[in-house]
């Protein structure tokens, strides 16, 4: 094997919400073909991602919610995951919440269909707007609650926190402390007006879903990986040669020993083409 190509998906190797272009789907079924293994990692959960891939005719690793859980396709083994303990993070979450206008979002998780837990009564009506566009994605009915008090050993993949980036900068920061959780703030792709900050277990990160999957595989291979937000910093930093989008900020753009073009305009082959002759 020549080594592991790490691609996150919203607008790094599309910004179609339900599919990949053909021809990036074609391009990466000639890199495995070539003996490269391929790994999607994305903040999506399991079955909004499947959405997008299914259109790959070739076997691939996924690591899904910034990598709570790994999992092999096509077979939908889970080779890890790390959740969040319920009982340790929400009663941190509501004090940061006391006074805020909008609530979060707690996802139950890969086999549990990726409904959310949700507490209408704490949302605004343009907000409910938007989270019955989001509900839409999900195979199982989301879960009206009125109170986030789960029993004990309950543990989720990722809890989401919406809303304008100043609110999600001040609840990040309000959250600084709380180091049992991974907090990283990303632009929402299925709105230009939201920010989302996303919360997960400490060891669920992009780059530690790529360098736990490549060292579980075969130690010492090379790895390319490319992202568009700041949820694929770490995912960059673990990789040998690291291509950010044009349109990522300034952070990852800094890592990137590559810099591709948009999505809309296939930027992804261009680059790993350049990636892979450096190789």
């Amino acid at each position: 094997m020549k080594g592991w190509i790490a691609l996150d998906i919203d607008g790094t190797i599309t910004d179609d919400t339900h599919s990949v272009p053909p021809a990036v789907s074609l391009y990466l079924g000639s890199l495995v073909e070539q003996k490269w293994q391929v790994m999607i990692i994305t903040g999506r959960t399991f079955s909004f991602a499947l959405s997008a891939l299914k259109g790959l005719q070739f076997p691939y690793y996924l690591a899904v919610q910034n990598g709570a859980d790994i999992i092999q396709m096509p077979q939908k083994k889970v080779i890890a995951r790390y959740y969040l303990q319920g009982s340790r993070v929400i009663p941190a979450l509501e004090r940061v919440y006391q006074g805020k206008k909008e609530d979060y979002l707690i996802y139950a998780g890969f086999d549990k269909g990726d409904f959310c837990y949700w507490r209408p009564k704490h949302f605004s009506a343009k907000m409910i707007a938007y989270l019955q566009k989001l509900q839409a994605l999900s195979p199982e009915p989301w879960q009206a609650v009125d109170s986030f008090a789960f029993e004990e050993k309950k543990s989720f993949p990722l809890i989401k926190c919406l809303g304008s980036k100043e609110v999600m900068e001040s609840i990040e920061n309000e959250l600084k402390d709380f180091t049992e959780v991974e907090k990283t703030l990303i632009r929402d792709p299925l709105s230009e007006n939201l920010y989302l900050l996303l919360i997960t277990d400490v060891h669920a990160t992009k780059g530690r879903a790529l360098t736990q999957t490549v060292d579980g595989a075969e130690r010492g291979q090379l790895i390319i990986a490319a992202g568009d937000d700041l949820n694929d910093l770490s995912m960059l930093k673990a990789a040998d040669i690291g291509i950010a989008m044009e349109s990522a900020p300034k952070a990852l753009l800094q890592e990137a020993d590559i810099v591709a073009s948009r999505a809309t305009e296939l930027g992804i082959i261009k680059a790993l083409k350049e990636a892979v002759s450096r190789i």
